[in-house]
């Protein structure tokens, strides 16, 4: 069985927004078993708190964003996401000075480099995984994914 994963030490990354082209702090926090990735915007008053949730992103256009039922949005997880999903990393807290998260060099690398220098505890809980129980399909437009169930995970790309 595998055990969740956060960070042992605080990370401060500071950049340029790509959308907003403001100077943006960000604060990367351990966090508690259980209760995933979290990010804080500190830049209203009082702070307010969007959970990473399928369900939450509803803008993918230019940027990949969260909005809570509020209104409130976080935009531009995309690369920080797959640094702390490649990490294997589960729970997080994100403070950040404003609606984005800062482009740094334009890829995940700055994060990943940031989060493997911060190191990693393993956590008292067992890691979560999505199962595939019947095949599922999703098209729009001309893109599409199909899924399937199986006993190992496997990518393929189709061929034309």
């Amino acid at each position: 069985m595998i055990k969740q994963k956060t960070i042992k030490n605080i990370v401060e990354l500071s950049g340029i927004g790509l959308h907003s082209g403001s100077s943006i702090h960000m604060k990367i926090m351990p966090a508690t078993a259980n209760s995933g990735i979290r990010f804080r915007r500190t830049d209203l008053n009082p702070s307010v708190d969007i959970q990473l949730r399928a369900e939450q992103v509803h803008d993918t256009m230019l940027a990949t964003s969260l909005i809570n039922p509020q209104g409130i949005r976080v935009s531009t997880i995309e690369h920080f996401l797959s640094a702390v999903s490649s990490l294997g990393i589960d729970n997080l807290l994100v403070e950040l000075d404003a609606p984005e998260l800062p482009i740094l060099d334009g890829s995940a690398r700055e994060f990943i480099d940031s989060l493997i220098n911060a190191g990693s505890i393993e956590q008292c809980a067992l890691k979560k995984y999505l199962l595939i129980k019947k095949t599922v399909s999703v098209k729009d437009g001309d893109k599409w994914a199909l899924l399937h169930p199986d006993s190992k995970f496997s990518v393929m790309t189709p061929t034309y």
